[in-house]
């Protein structure tokens, strides 16, 4: 799984939601839900955080397409990830992996999200801490591995076991409320450019 890890980290630091090298993180073994109709328009679009971009299309079977390029060995190279999107009852969040040597990862990351009034994409990733104390309370079912520098959760539990835990008393704390990762839309970026440009005229 380390290896799955460090593969995410490339398109994480492209969509913001996708971990750091050596990151700690919380995977699991199924999306959390069949892809469901929702926000299909808003997440369409190229995506921007810092200096990181990453394009998101929706497939005819509803899965979101994900690709940033990274420049690697001299040359720009394609990263790809597959996105489901899960609506809940009180948020909505997504399941994400990404493709290596030609073929999808086994586990997903999953984060929740929204969008604000402005269209911009807040995403906050799990807790690890608390995920991990989940599983060695018997909330869920999974593996905790800590690492020199990491700490690596892999929940087994089912995917409508881990949707009641993350709808219940236990969600305010299971993301990291506090450190939000916010992308906006290159179009929305261009606008606002636009805009600024005409009131200094």
């Amino acid at each position: 799984m380390h290896g799955a890890v460090l593969r995410q980290g490339v398109l994480l630091t492209a969509l913001a939601i996708l971990f750091s090298c050596g990151c700690s993180a919380v995977t699991v073994k199924q999306p959390l839900s069949q892809p469901a109709a929702i926000d299909k328009d808003k997440f369409e679009g190229t995506w921007v955080l810092d200096d990181a971009a990453v394009g998101i299309r929706f497939s005819d079977d509803g899965v979101a397409q994900l690709a940033a390029a990274e420049w690697k060995d001299g040359k720009f190279r394609l990263n790809r990830a597959e996105m489901i999107l899960t609506k809940g009852k009180e948020a909505n969040y997504f399941s994400l992996r990404g493709e290596e040597d030609g073929k999808w990862q086994q586990e997903y990351l999953f984060a929740q999200y929204t969008f604000t009034d402005q269209g911009a994409l807040v995403v906050w990733m799990p807790n690890v801490e608390r995920f991990a104390e989940a599983i060695k309370d018997g909330k869920l079912e999974g593996t905790v591995r800590k690492e020199r520098y990491s700490e690596i959760v892999l929940i087994t539990s089912p995917p409508q076991k881990l949707l009641e835990f993350l709808e219940g008393p236990a969600n305010a704390e299971a993301f990291s409320y506090k450190h939000p990762l916010v992308l906006r839309k290159l179009s929305s970026l261009a606008k606002a450019a636009e805009a600024s440009a005409e009131n200094q005229e």
